[in-house]
């Protein structure tokens, strides 16, 4: 709205001027006070619109006084602002509302109304003085400073007795400041000044300053007693006095005030509130009242005066060079702000050609000589942070001082100071370090005295920085650089009295001051460059010295005795790392191993000893590796030039090594562990090149030293107890340290191999359970990839050679609970990627999308979602599946069976999702390794304890058996039975379709015997597989219920490892035929006792037959695919599984449904290859299922006859006659067969049947006897027509046997014997006649003393006797 107002003032009406001032004033009047925004912006709007309309607006604001009471505040300050805004409008206007104010303000009573009233008096007066300063502008005026004397002498009365404080207030300053003003419009004689009390020297002294500046003239005879007068007011302590003294000090220097006798104390006054004050505003200020000013308020004031006074003409003298000798003796704090001005002085009188310029020593002896003021100015900057960039100001006013100092300087000072000053401005974000700064002013200095080239004016600079030397004890910093340009000096000095000299800086330097141990001993280096003989000798003097020291007993406090002999040996350790450091290239090695080692040997010998003290002061330790540095970085620029062997690296690299691993990992206290590593970083690059176990010792105790180290907040104790103030600073370069000494080691063999050999090592710590151990291990490796990235030449881009078991240890990382460690972890693996693109020449654009899913899944990643992040981790194993090369597969797949077993719960099932991912794209390369593969994945499933994990592995060998089914079939079944076997068979029982495959391919194994190829060896091994693993598995495939609780059911186990193979076979069978849904034969052999007589080896046959029964009965369509199957086993080596066939394969031949299936063919030949055998069982069961044939099919019995007869002949005639039990089944059967077959199916073999059945007729067995005599009755049917003759010669041969066993004891013999003599003769009575011819011939046989009585008596056939 005020814009809008400013911007259209004169284009808006009267009416519409009412009615915002109207709107305006109602806003400012009647809001709360909180709403104070809004009556500033209604009190800037009055002013607006009152720059065009000035009396209505006046009207308003003074509407309320002209009723006799104060307006609002508001209304005031509109007057205020519209005064300061409106001068020319308002100044003739002044006298007026003076009149309407003045007497409403004795009603006044808050002191914030005071202040506005106040302000209003000072801005009037103000503004008053203003008009009147360009009162040329209006001719026409009647105003002038006479004309408001009254209201102004009433004001200053109200003013300075009645409204100012007696006690400091805000409401004082305001009040005070009001005065000054208003008394520049009283009359003369009305003025008096007050200094007695500081409650009216706020008033006085801002009165006087007003007055020098209104009335210049009027003071002109009272300049040296106001002077003289003000220097009793500077030293009144409060910030308020202080600030309008320095106010008034400014308005008298432009009225020549400070020319005078004690104008140079005003001028040191305003330097040393500046030095005061910059020191106060470090400390931590207490509650103050806002209008209090504080000490940075009054040093920025002193600051602006400063240019003030340079500014003027008239202050040159006064300043110079008065202001060079104060600020160097007592106000070197106030540096930063004198020097421009110093600068700007010498330049104006320079370039004027002031001889002022120039010092003049003799007649100012106070002042320093040019070798002290180069000294001096050089001290301070080498302070460069201090005094608010006081360093730089040193450098410009040393500068500026060139030609006091050196004429033969002044050109080199003004190539080299500005780039120091440069170096200090540039770096002001970052800046150097301290050592790098004073090794660049130490520069300066050495080409300064280069330069100057005068050795009387270099001994002078010598005498003033020992002289400098001994006033500084208070300020070791300073006193640490002093010894450092000293002996840079002494450097450029022709002095023969070098010894003296080192001599000085050994006695006087504070040892126990770590800056002065540093200086003394750069400073000796420096000496040493061009004095090394004498420098050497001082120092071996001094090594007496210390030895006889610490030898003596005679000191009363032995224990300090020592620290302070310990402390000066630090000194003189750190002298020997600088010698080094410092020699000439040619000359280092040599003067290394014969001078400067010596000095260091007693030191290193004993530091294992005071590694086992309790209490140690580690200065002695720290120095020793500082110098240890030292010598090796300057072995190593020297062997740069001048290739050499350093003989004691390996020496060096162990007490280096000894220190790091000495270091407790409980807490970090010292700096030990990145000061010895730093060592070590130094030492691994010279020659010798570490060989492999030293490389690798030194590796490990590196990353034990930090990775190990408990380290939950570097600032505080577990209990909250503040540690190490630099704790956090030390971690991070111990850290820093290890990446630089690994980084070193890499870049020595900068290949995969190189890389595999620090990562091995780091591996370990990515897998920890510790969080801490964890994060900086990845960390680190995140690290070294990214060096190894950036240092690869791109033309030969190699992988990692282990970058599968890599990838997969860090893969499982990016779920990890520590998002750092997820977000390194990604990093890595981006990476590795990306070197392996570009490996495998990759186009960029292939790269490109490979690089954006990355990137959108590490946005993933930085999810707390668990869902989230197992997504990101889903996409990221597909990633890698998909790209990483075939020959790495296994090392992946290795290294994430290990993260199954992760510590951390996220960890482990990333590794089993990525391992299943895998599996699953890339599973069918596998074959050459799936033995091992599948061998450590079953290892490693047993320690794993998620169960979702396990439910991902179970998952992943469906996988690899879905995609290597025969493989994995057989090399599961090598396993040990127990529970993980068991898991993974009733994981692949789940799936419909590889379960069936799965089966069948079992199916094959009890059968045969299974060979393999390992791959991995030079030979080919057969092996049988266990048929009872082959058994346990195909129970755990039947027996998995769809239910998830029953994959847990752990009985499976143990019948697996406590029973026998046919039991569990016989379990197995039962759940199989439970499973199909054959529970009506389970029943119907549980009844007859089938599966318990299975168990019996001596009744197991028997079982089975129950069992080929109950098939038959209940379910026989399945039973051709069962002979089928079966068929194989007869030909097999198993004796057990042929001998269950042969009783299955028996008894089905008893059933007469086989014959519309067709089976009968494939069981007979079965069971004729049977009888082939070596097995005497199995040959057995043959011959009794041959012999169920005329039970089940006898109508095919014709079909197979010449087989049948066939291989009984070749049974008869085999060397089985001694088995009582065979024979016996074997003529039985042949016995049945031929009594269902017909003449012409016999006749073909009846000769042969016959020729061995008669071995038969004297067996022992009465059973086979009787069987044999009934099978060759049988054959007797034979006997009939042409055949007759062949078979009456088989009876003659055997009539002796069968004669014999007419009288047989058994009665079955006896029976089957009749039998035989009834289907001799057809059924009719015997033949007497041929009785009578084969009596003879009996005779004949057995000679006349034996009588035959074959006549006396006959055997009937039904069993009696015929009478001759």
């Amino acid at each position: 709205m005020v814009m809008i107002v400013q911007d259209n003032l004169s284009f808006i009406q009267h009416h519409v001027a009412d009615s915002l001032i109207v709107m305006a004033y109602l806003r400012a009047t009647t809001l709360i006070e909180a709403d104070q925004q809004s009556q500033e912006a209604a009190c800037n709007l009055l002013v607006a619109i009152g720059l065009g309309f000035t009396q209505e607006v006046l009207a308003v604001t003074l509407e309320d006084m002209k009723k006799g009471y104060p307006s609002h505040v508001y209304m005031i300050k509109t007057l205020i602002r519209l005064t300061s805004a409106h001068v020319h409008g308002m100044v003739p206007l002044i006298k007026p509302i003076l009149e309407v104010m003045m007497p409403v303000l004795m009603d006044v009573t808050f002191d914030y109304h005071k202040s506005v009233f106040a302000a209003a008096l000072g801005a009037f007066s103000k503004n008053i003085l203003l008009y009147m300063d360009d009162i040329e502008k209006w001719p026409q005026t009647t105003v002038t400073k006479e004309s408001f004397a009254n209201e102004m002498d009433i004001a200053y009365d109200l003013l300075f007795n009645k409204w100012l404080e007696k006690t400091e207030s805000p409401l004082n300053i305001i009040i005070v400041e009001a005065l000054g003003y208003c008394t520049t419009l009283m009359p003369k004689d009305s003025l008096e000044l007050e200094t007695k009390n500081p409650q009216t020297r706020l008033g006085a002294l801002s009165v006087l300053k007003q007055l020098i500046r209104a009335v210049p003239s009027q003071l002109e005879r009272r300049k040296v007693k106001i002077v003289a007068e003000l220097k009793l007011v500077l030293l009144d302590n409060n910030n308020n006095v202080k600030k309008l003294i320095v106010e008034t000090i400014g308005a008298m220097a432009l009225e020549g005030y400070l020319d005078l006798k004690g104008g140079r104390i005003m001028v040191e006054f305003v330097m040393k509130q500046y030095v005061l004050c910059t020191d106060s505003c470090n400390q931590i200020p207490l509650d103050i009242d806002e209008d209090q000013v504080t000490h940075e308020d009054l040093s920025r004031i002193c600051e602006v005066m400063k240019f003030t006074l340079t500014a003027l003409e008239s202050m040159e003298d006064v300043l110079w060079p008065f202001l060079l000798h104060i600020t160097l003796a007592q106000y070197t704090k106030g540096l930063t702000m004198v020097s421009p001005c110093l600068t700007q002085l010498a330049k104006k009188k320079l370039q004027a050609g002031d001889e002022k310029y120039f010092l003049i020593y003799k007649q100012h002896t106070n002042f320093p000589n040019p070798q002290a003021l180069l000294t001096q100015l050089l001290v301070i900057a080498g302070c460069p942070c201090e005094g608010e960039g006081r360093g730089a100001a040193a450098l410009r006013l040393l500068q500026a001082m060139s030609l006091n100092i050196h004429a033969a300087i002044v050109q080199r000072w003004e190539e080299e100071i500005p780039l120091l000053v440069n170096n200090l401005v540039e770096t002001s974000e970052k800046p150097l370090s301290q050592q790098e700064w004073e090794e660049r002013l130490i520069l300066l200095l050495s080409k300064t005295l280069e330069t100057i080239h005068d050795e009387q004016w270099t001994c002078q600079l010598i005498d003033e920085i020992t002289q400098q030397i001994s006033i500084s004890h208070s300020y070791p910093q300073q006193k640490g650089f002093l010894y450092k340009c000293l002996g840079m000096v002494l450097h450029h000095s022709g002095s023969t009295d070098i010894k003296r000299q080192i001599g000085q800086m050994l006695q006087s330097a504070q040892h126990r001051e770590a800056v002065e141990r540093e200086g003394v001993s750069v400073g000796i280096g420096f000496c040493s460059i061009t004095n090394f003989e004498a420098t050497f000798s001082s120092l071996m003097d001094y090594n007496l010295n210390l030895l006889k020291k610490s030898r003596s007993s005679l000191h009363v406090d032995k224990d300090q005795s020592d620290l302070e002999v310990d402390n000066a040996k630090s000194t003189l350790v750190l002298c020997s790392g600088y010698l080094a450091i410092k020699a000439p290239l040619d000359l280092l090695l040599s003067r290394t191993e014969n001078h400067i080692l010596p000095l260091l040997n007693e030191q290193l010998n004993q530091l294992g000893q005071r590694l086992k003290e309790e209490s140690q002061d580690l200065t002695l330790t720290l120095s020793l590796i500082k110098s240890v540095t030292l010598i090796a970085r300057a072995v190593q620029c020297s062997s740069r030039t001048f290739p050499s062997s350093f003989s004691r690296k390996s020496e060096l690299l162990k007490y280096m090594q000894q220190l790091i691993e000495a270091e407790p990992t409980e807490l970090l206290q010292t700096p030990i562990r990145p000061l010895a590593m730093n060592a070590c970083l130094h030492l691994v690059q010279l020659n010798p090149r570490l060989n492999e176990a030293d490389q690798c010792q030194l590796i490990k105790s590196c990353l034990r030293s930090i990775f190990s180290l408990v380290f939950v907040d570097p600032n505080q104790d577990q209990d909250g107890t503040p540690l190490h103030p630099g704790g956090r600073d030390l971690y991070t370069d111990s850290v820093a340290a290890l990446y630089c000494l690994l980084k070193q080691l890499l870049l020595q063999n900068l290949s995969p191999e190189g890389l595999q050999t620090i990562y091995k090592y780091v591996e370990t710590w990515i897998i920890s359970p510790r969080e801490y151990e964890r994060e900086r291990a990845v960390d680190m490796t995140s690290k070294l990839l990214t060096f190894y990235w950036q240092e690869l030449d791109a033309e030969n881009i190699m992988a990692p050679i282990d970058l599968g078991a890599v990838v997969g240890q860090l893969l499982p990382r990016c779920v990890d609970p520590l998002l750092t460690i997820r977000q390194r972890a990604m990093d890595c693996l981006y990476i590795l990627l990306k070197i392996q693109a570009c490996s495998e020449g990759v186009n960029p654009d292939e790269q490109y999308e490979q690089e954006g899913i990355l990137r959108r899944i590490d946005q993933q990643l930085v999810s707390t979602d668990t869902t989230v992040l197992f997504k990101g981790c889903s996409e990221l194993a597909q990633l890698i599946s998909q790209h990483l090369p075939r020959d790495q597969l296994a090392n992946l797949l290795f290294m994430l069976f290990k993260g199954l077993v992760d510590h951390q719960t996220s960890c482990s099932n990333a590794a089993a999702v990525t391992l299943k991912a895998v599996i699953k794209r890339r599973g069918p390369e596998l074959e050459d390794q799936l033995s091992e593969i599948l061998e450590a994945l079953h290892l490693q499933m047993a320690a794993i304890t998620q169960q979702e994990v396990t439910l991902t592995v179970l998952q992943t060998f469906t996988l690899l058996t879905s995609q290597h089914l025969p493989a994995v079939v057989r090399c599961l079944l090598r396993f040990p039975v127990g529970e993980c076997t068991s898991a993974i068979w009733r994981s692949v029982a789940k799936k419909t379709q590889l379960a069936d495959t799965s089966l069948k391919q079992l199916m094959q194994y009890p059968n045969r015997s299974v060979a393999f190829s390992e791959r991995s060896h030079s030979v080919t091994e057969t092996e049988s597989l266990d048929p009872l693993a082959v058994t346990c598995t195909v129970y755990e495939m039947v027996s998995e219920p769809e239910s998830a609780e029953a994959s847990e059911n752990p009985s499976t186990t143990a019948v697996c490892r406590s029973r026998e193979l046919c039991l569990f076979s016989v379990e197995t069978l039962r759940a199989v035929l439970n499973r199909v849904h054959n529970e009506v034969v389970v029943d119907f052999v549980q009844e007859k006792g089938g599966w318990d007589l299975m168990l019996d080896p001596h009744t197991h046959h028997n079982g089975i037959a129950l069992l080929a029964r109950a098939m038959s009965l209940f379910n026989e369509h399945q039973l051709v695919g069962i002979v089928v199957d079966l068929a194989p086993v007869l030909s097999t080596t198993q004796v057990g599984q042929k001998a269950t066939v042969a009783a299955f394969f028996a008894e089905l031949l008893k059933c007469t449904s086989i014959s519309h299936m067709l089976l009968t063919n494939t069981l007979v030949d079965s069971l004729l290859m049977g009888l082939l055998d070596s097995t005497l069982a199995v040959r057995l069961l043959c011959i009794r299922g041959l012999g169920n044939i005329p039970i089940g099919v006898s109508g095919l019995m014709e079909r197979h006859a010449s087989d049948l007869l066939a291989a009984m002949s070749n049974i008869l005639q085999g060397k089985d006659y001694h088995e009582e039990e065979f024979m016996t089944e074997v003529t039985s059967t042949l016995s049945k067969i031929l009594d269902q077959l017909s003449v012409n199916a016999i006749r073909p073999i009846y000769i042969e049947l016959t020729k061995g059945i008669r071995s038969f007729f004297e067996f022992k067995s009465t059973q086979v006897r009787a069987a044999a005599f009934t099978v060759f009755g049988t054959l007797a049917k034979c006997g009939h027509g042409h055949s007759r003759a062949s078979f009456m010669e088989q009876i003659h041969l055997n009539l002796v046997s069968l004669l014999l066993h007419l009288n047989e004891k058994s009665e079955e013999t006896k029976v089957s014997h009749n039998r035989l003599e009834q289907q001799r003769t057809g059924g009719g009575k015997p033949d007497i006649q041929q009785l009578s011819h084969l009596e003879e011939r009996l005779q004949r046989l057995v000679g006349p003393h034996v009588a035959f009585p074959v006549a006396a008596g006959r055997v009937d056939p039904a069993g009696g006797s015929i009478a001759k």
